[in-house]
């Protein structure tokens, strides 16, 4: 079972990789505002569809 906030937080991962993904050139910018996202966006839309497998 999910929490809300888990859920939203998961999507949010989703959206924000996916655009990353197909928006390259703004990369720069949102490493910039977030250090977190230096990660391969495609990492983190692998894991955030890892996290919404059930176990």
């Amino acid at each position: 079972m999910f929490s809300h906030f888990h859920f939203l937080f998961v999507l949010f991962l989703c959206l924000s990789s996916i655009a990353i993904f197909f928006k390259p050139d703004s990369v720069s910018k949102k490493v910039h505002f977030s250090p977190q996202l230096q990660t391969d966006p495609r990492e983190n839309y692998l894991h955030a569809k890892s996290c919404l497998q059930p176990s």
